[in-house]
């Protein structure tokens, strides 16, 4: 066994306690999300084609027994942060944007409403000027029903 590393598992196989790097491109907001894990039980002794076939919506960018990278592209969503919506009152309208600017990410544009100033309350108004978090579309749509009440 000189100058050979013994390994954990057999080689060209998932090891036990092998490091899973899972990485999300999400095309709409241009983000890029990375999660690691440890690998689970299910998957400790799956060579390389056998993790390929049971992880289909994956691609593996890079096999070893103790590491394993595996890349997804997300074309009609956004990122977790993304997915937050932001109010603003900009220009006497409301404008709805992607993102949250606390959670550090830059905001997308996504609509300019057809409600304004004029459709608020002074302290409505007061907020959206400096924004107003929502945790989802959903939110922001009954929100703005709301105005139009």
């Amino acid at each position: 066994m000189d100058g050979v590393m013994p390994t954990s598992g057999q080689e060209g196989c998932v090891a036990a306690g092998a490091t899973f790097v899972w990485t999300v491109d999400y095309q709409l907001c241009g983000c890029r999300v990375t999660d690691t894990t440890v690998a689970a039980a299910g998957v400790v002794g799956l060579t390389r084609q056998t993790l390929a076939t049971e992880l289909r919506d994956w691609e593996i960018t890079s096999f070893r027994p103790d590491r394993v990278e595996l890349r997804r592209t997300e074309a009609a969503v956004m990122c977790p942060k993304h997915a937050k919506r932001t109010l603003k009152l900009e220009q006497g309208r409301i404008v709805v944007y992607a993102g949250w600017s606390g959670d550090g990410v830059r905001l997308i544009p996504v609509e300019t409403t057809k409600y304004g100033e004029a459709d608020l309350t002074a302290a409505e108004a007061e907020v959206l000027r400096v924004g107003r978090l929502f945790g989802s579309e959903q939110e922001v749509v009954r929100y703005l029903e709301g105005l139009g009440d």
